[in-house]
């Protein structure tokens, strides 16, 4: 996967015109300056709202098999201890053992508490990031401001959000995927009406970070 398909550098992607060439011919460059700066900024809250459900979804899985390992070496371990004391099956009483010399070990080697916790704080983060540009959006809408002065604030917010994620794991393909479609499926469920009125026409791709 290349890194230009990352979702994380689509706004380093170019940005066709928000409107018409037709609509575009009478009104004034800045106006269209400002819908792609709007557009561009939409599209990277969605990235960040993608991606903050799709590391949710590899927190889970982690903590499912934290959960499948620990809870049988915990029994087994404690099985194990009553089988010493009572001295009977005794080839249960070996083969418990091993079993438990396996999964506890395997337990600490994959850490699947840790890497839970550290795709849930990467969810926490992008969720900030995603309210961030929308803020941005909301200020956009309601302030209108000089062309540069909403640009340079997009530029800041974009390097914010380059220095976030610097130190956030990847994010699986699968789990990617299944947050876009999730997110895909909201967007289905929204009126027309409302997605023109909050620019909710536009889609992201379909590659992970």
């Amino acid at each position: 996967m290349s890194a230009s398909s990352s979702p994380d550098n689509l706004i380093n992607n170019p940005v066709s015109s928000s409107v018409p060439v037709e609509q575009n011919s009478g009104k004034p460059l800045p106006y269209v300056a400002q819908e792609d700066i709007i557009y561009r900024a939409f599209d990277r809250k969605t990235v960040c709202r993608v991606l903050s459900q799709a590391h949710i979804y590899v927190s889970i899985r982690w903590t499912r098999t934290h959960l499948y390992i620990g809870i049988p070496s915990t029994v087994l371990a404690a099985v194990a201890g009553v089988q010493a004391i009572s001295g009977t099956y005794q080839l249960v009483a070996v083969i418990i053992p091993v079993l438990v010399a396996i999964l506890a070990p395997l337990l600490t080697f994959l850490d699947p508490n840790g890497k839970a916790n550290t795709h849930l704080v990467a969810s926490r983060v992008y969720e900030q990031m995603a309210d961030q540009y929308d803020s941005f959006l909301l200020k956009c809408r309601l302030e209108p401001r000089p062309i540069e002065e909403e640009l340079n604030d997009l530029v800041q917010i974009n390097s914010a959000y380059g220095e976030s994620k610097k130190s956030l794991p990847a994010c699986p393909e699968w789990a990617y995927q299944k947050a876009l479609r999730t997110e895909n499926d909201i967007q289905k469920l929204i009126p027309d009406e409302l997605k023109k009125a909050g620019n909710y026409g536009r889609s992201i791709g379909n590659t992970s970070s």
